[in-house]
């Protein structure tokens, strides 16, 4: 599996100490250098950063839109999902709004074709195995909708009595585990919780763009 990170991605601040940790600049500070000095040349940056940084968006040849809100009530508009027994199976390629929440339940993906699923204030925990299983997909693609949180969150034991699941193989053993390529980015923030072994495993390249993970 290749891992791929650009610089667009946002970790957490746990994670950031981590890698900037053997980082830091020991140089002395110039003379003539201000506390005011530096605060202003930051906000300048970071001004000019928000004015020239695009949001990275990706267009699937797949034409199918479907619309989830899982609620006290479940309500889908257009085709390739269903929802039964707090498991969301998506088997068409197509681009899927999710928003709401699933509790000890799932989020399943088994088609050939490209899959887009742009999280919109969407939640998924689930105390008996993962919380989203891409099975098969020519590739899938996470967006985060700007200015929304999401979650994934699995458990610490997994009961492998899903779909294509086996305790054999160990398979899925991730929050979010996906057996083709997987894409995210957005404007967005997605928090991956992993109980059980790891947040997110791809048998396949992984590749982050942009979004808060």
């Amino acid at each position: 599996m290749k891992k791929k990170n650009s610089a667009f991605v946002l970790v957490s601040a746990v994670m950031l100490s981590a890698v900037l940790g053997g980082c830091s600049d020991n140089s002395p500070t110039a003379p003539d250098a201000t506390a005011a000095d530096s605060t202003a040349a930051e906000t300048v940056t970071a001004s000019e950063q928000q004015e020239t940084t695009a949001f990275i968006t990706h267009d699937i040849k797949e034409t199918n839109a479907c619309t989830v809100d899982i609620g006290g009530d479940v309500f889908i508009s257009g085709n390739g999902a269903a929802y039964e027994r707090n498991v969301l199976s998506i088997t068409q390629g197509g681009t899927y709004t999710l928003s709401g929440s699933i509790s000890d339940g799932y989020v399943y993906v088994d088609t050939k074709e490209n899959v887009k699923l742009i999280l919109s204030g969407f939640s998924v925990t689930n105390s008996s195995g993962c919380a989203l299983y891409c099975y098969n997909a020519k590739n899938l693609y996470i967006e985060l909708m700007e200015n929304t949180e999401n979650k994934l969150e699995d458990g610490a034991v997994y009961s492998f009595e899903g779909k294509n699941q086996s305790s054999v193989d160990n398979e899925p053993n991730a929050a979010l585990y996906s057996k083709s390529d997987l894409i995210i980015y957005g404007a967005g923030s997605l928090n991956v919780i992993g109980n059980y072994s790891l947040a997110i495993r791809c048998n396949d390249d992984l590749t982050f763009e942009q979004g808060t993970i």
